[in-house]
């Protein structure tokens, strides 16, 4: 017999030893079924998906990482209005 079984049998004899009808009326409003929460509709809720290949993974993402090099063209581009030592020194 496992843990559950034991302890269903446990409560059930508890429960038969009971001669008071207020404390086995609250009793069995304790063992009432508690009412299922609906999901709170502002928790984002994803799907999710198996037997999926990092090839579809990858495919199926929106996010596109530009590269260093790409990164590094973009900061050549940058007019600096003050020169780097001076914006080092506002970092102090």
């Amino acid at each position: 017999m496992n843990e559950i079984q034991v302890l269903r049998y446990q409560l059930i004899a508890a429960i038969m030893d009971i001669s008071d009808l207020g404390r086995l009326r609250s009793l069995y409003r304790e063992a009432q079924p508690v009412p299922s929460v609906l999901p709170d509709p502002n928790i984002p809720v994803m799907e999710v998906k198996s037997g999926v290949s990092l090839e579809e993974i990858k495919a199926e993402q929106t996010v596109r990482h530009s590269s260093f090099e790409d990164h590094m063209q973009l900061a050549e581009e940058v007019e600096w209005d003050e020169p780097l030592t001076e914006t080092l020194k506002l970092l102090d």
